[in-house]
């Protein structure tokens, strides 16, 4: 059996790429893990999506980030 290790050539997308980070409240003492402020994603190098931690479609955007299977997430700092 032989492998091709050529690192040139094109390799298939057969998911969807997504690039996310977070904003939360500062750290300080007594609050080791602030809460959320903002997140910003961008799927595939398209446009950059902006969602504030008051807005209802947060939990269902996170939602349908981390449990869709075709999605491959990218976080900035992480």
């Amino acid at each position: 059996m032989t492998f091709d290790f050529r690192l040139d050539r094109p390799k298939p997308v057969t998911s969807m790429r997504c690039a996310f980070d977070t904003e939360t409240a500062l750290i300080g003492p007594c609050i080791q893990a602030p809460p959320l402020v903002a997140l910003g994603f961008r799927l595939d190098g398209g446009k950059v999506h902006k969602v504030m931690a008051n807005d209802p479609a947060l939990d269902r955007i996170v939602e349908t980030l981390f449990q869709d299977r075709s999605v491959r997430l990218y976080a900035h700092r992480a």
